[in-house]
């Protein structure tokens, strides 16, 4: 695929502006492999929510990785249980909408890449988008109304 020379160097300028990021966080990773560089330099060129989700947390993408929910398919019983991990412990409404506004972005962030790499077919986009909703909006409920 042949990209044009100005989209090659805004990718690689965002890369760039990623390492400098991770060492001013101090969030240093092991050697990012070259695919990986590719697939986060596509991401973030292909969309600017991505690549503004990276910039204000870029230990998210790391960690994306390294669990591997990058690179698998999450059922929608997996979206459940971890949104249920992510709020264990939430005391107060406030705590609610911030914890699920972190999940939210999360797992919008894992499914923007895995979309834009050519990672997921439209199916499971649509899928797993609609699976984040339904956990965020019932467990949500559930919180506000179990009190």
């Amino acid at each position: 695929m042949l990209i044009p020379k100005s989209i090659q160097t805004l990718q690689h300028q965002r890369f760039a502006q990623f390492q400098v990021l991770l060492q001013s966080e101090r969030t240093l990773p092991q050697a990012i492999s070259q695919e990986f560089q590719q697939q986060l330099e596509h991401c973030w060129v292909g969309s600017e929510f991505a690549w503004e989700l990276c910039q204000k947390h870029p230990q998210w993408i790391l960690e994306l990785a390294r669990s591997g929910s990058l690179h698998r398919s999450l059922a929608s019983d997996d979206m459940q249980a971890q949104l249920t991990n992510a709020l264990a412990g939430c005391d107060s409404e406030t705590e609610l909408m911030q914890r699920l506004r972190q999940f939210r972005q999360q797992q919008q962030l894992r499914i923007i890449f895995r979309d834009l790499n050519r990672l997921a077919p439209m199916t499971e986009t649509t899928a797993n988008v609609s699976a984040m909703a339904d956990a965020c909006i019932q467990q949500a409920l559930d919180w506000l109304y179990d009190d």
